[in-house]
């Protein structure tokens, strides 16, 4: 049986989880996209008007990321990743913290300049994008302008 999450639906930690799935898909967080984990997250909790008083932010990325990171590694089998995929995805049932969330990992895997990806992160990505039914193209369109 099933876990079941111990994230909220809709909650900045679901957010940032996906975040962080995408960010490892190449299986490492460099020291730039640490950094940008930290500010990101903080935009995400101040967005969220996730105010937390008792919450320390470094110390959820750190639980959060090694969770991600012993998750992922555990599911060999790309059927086992999508599954986790599919879960956390369905985590997140808000449009716009879908969208949110895609930012944030395109700025966190993004981190070395630009947002030049590598095929995992891209992957991972993808399967985001198509599990939520959102254009990528479409919706960085007005980050462009």
């Amino acid at each position: 049986m099933k876990e079941p999450d111990k994230y909220d639906d809709n909650s900045p930690q679901s957010v940032l989880r996906v975040a962080l799935a995408v960010a490892l898909g190449d299986e490492m967080l460099d020291r730039e996209e640490q950094e940008k984990l930290a500010l990101v997250y903080g935009e995400i909790r101040d967005q969220m008007e996730d105010l937390d008083e008792e919450s320390d932010a470094a110390e959820e990325i750190e639980v959060i990321a090694e969770e991600v990171v012993e998750e992922l590694s555990a599911s060999d089998a790309p059927e086992d990743r999508m599954e986790l995929y599919e879960d956390w995805a369905a985590a997140i049932t808000d449009p716009d913290l879908q969208e949110l969330a895609l930012v944030a990992a395109l700025r966190v895997a993004g981190a070395g300049g630009g947002v030049d990806l590598g095929s995992a992160e891209t992957v991972a990505l993808n399967i985001f994008c198509d599990l939520w039914d959102i254009d990528l193209e479409e919706m960085v369109e007005p980050f462009r302008r």
